[in-house]
């Protein structure tokens, strides 16, 4: 398995990484994965001035249900980033069944590589990945 792998199952505190390839299945019933998209709309919307023109960068996005909601509610451009592809795949979905595909990009992809690449974002959202990127970062 890969270095990501191994990050993706320490952060949900797994000893290896052998649930990574059933975690699609195992969270299929579930779209809100982490936090809660009402929750994020209600705090972005009382400390950030919101323009169509503001971009939001959602990592760790798991199915997109915050990305998604937070382009249709607000109308920002949103980039979400997950390691799982079968996860983006559904965002992509999700983001075309809310009529927000044309607000929405999603992306597989490394977080911890992410953060030190992307830039000029109005909002950085990172809802639960538990305590690995954390650690990435102390000094």
């Amino acid at each position: 398995m890969s270095d990501v792998e191994e990050k993706l199952a320490k952060s949900l505190t797994a000893e290896s990484t052998d649930l990574i390839p059933y975690l699609p299945y195992l969270l299929q019933d579930l779209w809100e994965l982490g936090s809660s998209p009402k929750d994020i709309i209600e705090m972005i919307l009382k400390y950030v001035q919101i323009t169509e023109k503001t971009r939001v960068l959602d990592l760790a996005c798991g199915k997109g249900a915050v990305s998604v909601q937070v382009a249709k509610a607000l109308g920002c451009r949103v980039r979400g980033i997950d390691i799982i592809p079968e996860f983006i795949d559904f965002a992509e979905k999700k983001a075309k069944e809310y009529g927000v595909a044309n607000l929405c990009e999603f992306e597989v992809g490394d977080i911890i590589k992410a953060v030190k690449v992307e830039k000029d974002y109005d909002i950085v959202i990172l809802g639960a990945v538990g305590d690995v990127v954390g650690k990435q970062y102390k000094g």
